[in-house]
């Protein structure tokens, strides 16, 4: 079932409640199944003599990241600019796309 998720409305009454919880159920046993898959092909189909390391600790860093410090500032400072900007056209892009949405919504309307 296809879910309405940029729908201005808080309740979507075409969804039931307890389809959504079974469809909500069987989302998470196929997620929770493939991780346990995954987790379970990783364990024991590990090169023996290898440690399998989830990469939590600081010495799993590499140097550059640990020498933050020793950045120069401009390259610092493309970094949160480059992040800024991404996140602005990431917002434009999502509101360009619900302008058409609602645009072409319009237009089937007076067309029908």
């Amino acid at each position: 079932m296809i879910t309405d998720c940029f729908s201005d409305n808080v309740y979507v009454s075409h969804y039931p409640l307890d389809v959504f919880f079974e469809d909500l159920i069987a989302f998470t046993s196929i997620v929770f199944s493939a991780a346990l898959i995954f987790a379970l092909v990783r364990i024991f189909l590990a090169p023996q003599g290898r440690v399998i390391s989830l990469g939590l600790t600081e010495t799993s860093a590499s140097q550059s990241d640990l020498d933050l410090r020793k950045s120069s500032y401009p390259v610092l400072f493309l970094y949160v600019l480059t992040s800024f900007v991404t996140f602005f056209l990431g917002v434009r892009i999502f509101d360009g796309y619900r302008y058409l949405t609602e645009l072409l919504a319009n237009v089937f309307i007076r067309w029908t």
